[in-house]
């Protein structure tokens, strides 16, 4: 495993070139990236005031009879848009202020400022729509205006979907010209492949995020050790969508969801293991999960299966750990317990783990930061590299996952 030493004198003489390029990219992106989010913002103002538009419409032509009902409809239809809002601003808050102010993201600021967005947005929205549609009364000037503004918003978008192209470009580059030398450097002995992906295979096997039929299986970025001959470790970015059947009242409805987004490791253990699943209770980005374990246990696994505890107070306040019901009493080995704290301490968004038979699976949502450079400071942090080289030796040296087991009663 490479020293500290050494991964910032690879950062700092094999590809200082390359990095020292990128971060004079990086600088001349800035406008860019501010004309695309203000493009965004403006579209998002200009969208919601169409709406409104159409309320006062309504309001204006309606009867005083019907007034009870069309003030329920917008009642209701108001309440949607503005959980709506606060999901779309709260998220844009996160992942534009976190980076500059972490502690935004452990406590009431972030609530607080999404609030105080959302106040900023209405009032904004009301007077660009007094602006445009200055009249209530459906009239053709209304249409031709209503036609005009919708014509500019789409170009508006158009034009920052133009502004979001160097951003993908730059990232293009950072992982054709870095990410091959520094595979190279950390794992000499594997093999690094831009467009290969886990097969589809192993995720299925896994058995997380088991409920609904695969639609969509695409990944990138496969690191698979040994280079040749048997896998015994390999990881990639995967992105699946499923399908899910609902039956009601004799009629079935089938909605596609995105069951996982991030990063995918499979190993293959020494000693195979009875079948189990570990998952994190709470986010590492200060976000419970605030599901009771029961409702934790039906997302994550099949049925009949139930929790497990070692006793250890700080460890079963951190995790679920669940296994078949007929299951003996087992106790976990030190290697484990090992893999599971670098895992938590290397996830961005917490984790699930799964051992079955001889392989054991990790999956890291939304983590992306290994294969994409950072925005802000270093392009590269040492730190982040050296957990990832903890993690990945953690789980290929895994032996055994449990230390004795002990027939129950």
């Amino acid at each position: 495993m490479k020293t500290r030493r050494q991964l910032s004198h690879f950062l700092d003489s094999q590809v200082v070139r390359d990095l020292a390029e990128l971060r004079q990219m990086r600088v001349l992106l800035v406008l860019p990236r501010l004309f695309q989010m203000l493009l965004r913002v403006a579209s998002m103002v200009v969208f919601f005031s169409i709406f409104f538009s159409f309320f006062r419409v309504f309001l204006h032509d309606v009867s005083d009879s019907s007034r009870p009902f069309v003030w329920g409809f917008l009642g209701v239809f108001g309440l949607i848009m503005a959980i709506v809002m606060y999901s779309v601003i709260s998220k844009a808050v996160r992942t534009t202020l976190k980076p500059y102010f972490p502690g935004l993201s452990k406590g009431p600021g972030w609530v607080g400022l999404t609030l105080v967005a959302m106040a900023i947005f209405v009032f904004a929205v009301w007077q660009v729509n007094l602006l445009l549609f200055p009249s209530s009364a459906m009239e053709i000037s209304f249409i031709y205006r209503f036609v005009l503004v919708l014509a500019i918003t789409m170009g508006a978008v158009m034009l920052g979907g133009v502004f979001a192209m160097p951003i993908r470009h730059f990232e293009r580059r950072f992982q054709r010209r870095i990410l091959p030398a520094l595979w190279e450097f950390l794992l000499p002995n594997a093999k690094y492949e831009t467009k290969g992906a886990v097969p589809q295979a192993f995720f299925e096997e896994s058995g997380l995020y088991h409920d609904g039929d695969i639609v969509r299986y695409r990944g990138e970025h496969l690191v698979r050790e040994p280079a040749e001959g048997d896998v015994q470790q390999m990881m990639s970015m995967l992105r699946v969508r499923k399908k899910k059947v609902k039956k009601t009242h004799g009629s079935s409805k089938i909605s596609v969801y995105e069951a996982f987004s991030g990063l995918f490791l499979v190993t293959r253990l020494r000693h195979p293991s009875p079948p189990m699943i570990f998952q994190t209770k709470q986010f590492t980005g200060g976000k419970r999960w605030g599901k009771k374990v029961e409702e934790l246990m039906t997302m994550t696994m099949a049925p009949g299966w139930k929790p497990m505890e070692t006793g250890k107070e700080d460890f079963d306040q951190k995790y679920l750990w669940v296994m078949p019901g007929e299951s003996a009493q087992v106790v976990l080995s030190p290697e484990m317990l090992n893999c599971l704290a670098l895992a938590e301490a290397w996830a961005e968004e917490g984790f699930q783990f799964s051992v079955k038979g001889e392989f054991a699976f990790l999956a890291l949502s939304k983590q992306t930061s290994i294969f994409s450079p950072n925005m802000q400071g270093d392009l590269l942090d040492v730190d982040q590299l050296e957990g990832f080289q903890k993690l990945w030796e953690s789980l290929y040296g895994l032996s055994r996952v449990l230390t004795s087991e002990k027939q129950s009663a």
